[in-house]
């Protein structure tokens, strides 16, 4: 299984202030410790949230994504924004392409691109009334645990554990929750570690503000990276 939590805007140079702090960062070293930590990782150009996140759920710029947050329409003569746009292969649906399944908590980089609202198979799981990170925290191991979630205007059930599993969160105020607090909870790691093992982690912390992802790799023959693309990500095997 690939474990991929994304903390929208949350950058090395935060990490370094919070872990130099009296209270720590506990968490995030358990993590570290048990894997790889890169620093030294650079943002994209717009350093916002759309063309960045598609860069990386693609492995691609946004020369190729085309997506670049804004653009000026000299014919129409107005401001046009790219929204989500991505004509470039995502993970997930590089994953489901090779007949594996996906999961994504409000991981909205991949709504219709390989998780589907309301498709128990691979599902895009989101509940609108949750507004932090904890919440959709509990919500993923909800998931995990096969009780009911919502998706697509219905609940949905477990059916297999997925192949390829992401959640999003937004802000370092939401996430600062699980990077200060010693919260027993956020520990998926610790959920996964009770009937999987040789996990493989390696967690990307830009030194600017990027968007950073941890990524866990639990090792069995289906584990890795599947992009069949010029991508800039690495390959776990």
């Amino acid at each position: 299984m690939l474990l991929y939590i994304n903390w929208d805007g949350f950058s090395a140079s935060w990490y370094r202030m919070a872990h130099a702090s009296p209270l720590g960062t506990p968490n995030l070293d358990n993590l570290i410790a048990q894997g790889t930590v890169l620093l030294q990782q650079r943002c994209g150009i717009p350093a916002i949230t759309n063309p960045m996140q598609q860069a990386l759920i693609s492995g691609a710029w946004p020369e190729k994504t085309g997506n670049c947050y804004c653009y000026f329409d000299k014919a129409a003569r107005r401001i046009v924004k790219t929204g989500r746009l991505n004509p470039c292969e995502t993970i997930a649906e590089a994953a489901v392409r090779h007949g594996l399944t996906c999961a994504s908590i409000h991981g909205w980089y991949v709504e219709n691109r390989g998780c589907t609202p309301g498709d128990a198979g691979n599902p895009y799981i989101a509940d609108i009334s949750l507004r932090n990170f904890e919440g959709r925290v509990q919500l993923l191991l909800d998931y995990l645990a096969g009780k009911p979630v919502p998706s697509g205007g219905k609940m949905i059930t477990l059916l297999n554990r997925p192949d390829f599993l992401t959640i999003y969160g937004k802000s370092f105020a939401t996430s600062s929750i699980f990077i200060f607090q010693k919260t027993p909870h956020f520990f998926i790691i610790q959920t996964f570690n009770q009937s999987c093992c040789n996990m493989k982690q390696c967690i990307f912390l830009s030194a600017s503000r990027a968007e950073n992802i941890i990524y866990h790799f639990i090792g069995n023959k289906k584990s890795g990276w599947l992009f069949q693309c010029s991508c800039r990500f690495p390959y776990f095997s």
